[in-house]
């Protein structure tokens, strides 16, 4: 293993403690719940540096396998786009004051924006199968230090589920595995790995059924979830949502339409060369330490302790995006909730392990695709 990679899985450690220590303002809520415990708290097990290292294994030999059909080596999750579209990340004007820091910290601001959109699988499968999707919108032009490699971008990722199927990064492992074997193999080691006795394990196998059933009319008009929490501030804790901005308009695929490999791309298309696309941005806050966890991604957070609070909106304008060059942009840009100020931090073991995974899943097939690393310019169109 890369030797920077060695030592920066060894501090794992520590990186759970470097949670922001800048003074906490009169602005932010409460840092503990009604019950006295303590909001945004991480805590790392002392198995999680074992299965980090394992994972990272996993990721390298996935990458090594050929994949047929492909110029290119594809992402390992979210592999088939349906596209990038270029817009504008508006804050609202009368977004409420405890909701103002990072990227949301000054009401009206904006922000020159990109959106991929894609399925959750590493294969570039016909569209209508039953899958996971993923938003995941990079700002740029975005001030202060980062906390990984790119210099002036927030990345916000989203999913289509408010859950993930793996409560920690032990019990990511084992979908790792599977992942990287694949077909009827990599089905029997999760069968293998999984103790239908646990309920962990019995709640993560059901979460990943239903979390890979979903069959979206229009990737531009569907809900997402960030799923795991990061900062919002210097102690806060929040997740957020995607979703269309109301009233809720765009065409949708109809059956003839997904009966076409590629269908969720077509509507993309349509839905651009006739109107805008927009896209709402919501923010949930952790209220309660106990029902809204930071190191389980298994349970959601009950909107009913804690709404979720509209703070800002993408507009995506007309436009057409299947150019070569811009689904050769699409291909090869990076995304990482790391991508991030200390503002918004990414929280919990899956996020840590995240920040490991994604920088060397990136390097790895920028090198495999002789693709030099570097993060879009917000001039630039990509036509």
């Amino acid at each position: 293993m890369n030797k920077k990679l060695v030592l920066a899985v060894g501090s794992l450690s520590t990186l759970a403690f470097l949670v922001g220590c800048s003074q906490i303002t009169k602005r932010e809520v409460a840092s503990v719940d009604s019950n006295g415990k303590k909001l945004g708290v991480e805590v790392v097990p002392p198995t999680e540096e074992a299965a980090t290292k394992e994972i990272l294994a996993l990721v390298k030999a996935a990458y090594n396998k050929p994949q047929p059909g492909n110029s290119y080596a594809l992402r390992i999750i979210h592999g088939k786009q349906h596209g990038c579209v270029r817009g504008e990340f508006k804050i609202n004007s009368d977004i409420p004051e405890k909701y103002r820091f990072g990227v949301f910290a000054e009401p009206g601001s904006s922000f020159p924006a990109w959106a991929r959109l894609s399925n959750g699988s590493g294969k570039k499968q016909h569209d209508s199968m039953p899958d996971a999707r993923g938003l995941a919108i990079k700002l740029m032009e975005v001030k202060g230090a980062k906390l990984a490699d790119e210099k002036g971008t927030q990345d916000l990722l989203f999913q289509s589920k408010p859950v993930f199927f793996a409560s920690d990064v032990e019990a990511y492992v084992k979908f790792m595995k599977f992942t990287a074997k694949g077909g009827a193999g990599g089905v029997g080691d999760l069968i293998k790995s999984t103790n239908l006795m646990d309920p962990k394990d019995r709640k993560g196998i059901q979460i990943l059924a239903t979390g890979s059933a979903d069959h979206i009319k229009n990737p531009l008009t569907a809900e997402y979830f960030s799923a795991l929490p990061q900062r919002l501030g210097s102690h806060q804790a929040m997740k957020m949502k995607a979703y269309p901005c109301p009233p809720k308009n765009g065409p949708e695929a109809g059956l003839k339409d997904q009966m076409k490999k590629d269908y969720l791309n077509m509507i993309m298309t349509d839905h651009l060369a006739s109107s805008d696309a927009c896209i709402e941005i919501a923010i949930q806050l952790q209220t309660d330490a106990e029902k809204m966890p930071i190191e389980d991604a298994t349970v959601k957070w009950d909107p009913a302790l804690s709404p979720f609070v509209p703070v800002a909106q993408m507009t995506i304008p007309k436009q057409s995006f299947n150019s070569e060059k811009r689904q050769d942009f699409c291909e090869h840009i990076s995304f990482n909730p790391w991508h991030s100020i200390e503002a918004h931090r990414p929280l919990g073991g899956l996020n840590r392990v995240r920040k490991l995974v994604y920088e060397h899943s990136q390097y790895q097939r920028h090198d495999l695709n002789n693709q030099r690393r570097s993060e879009p310019q917000a001039n630039e169109s990509y036509e």
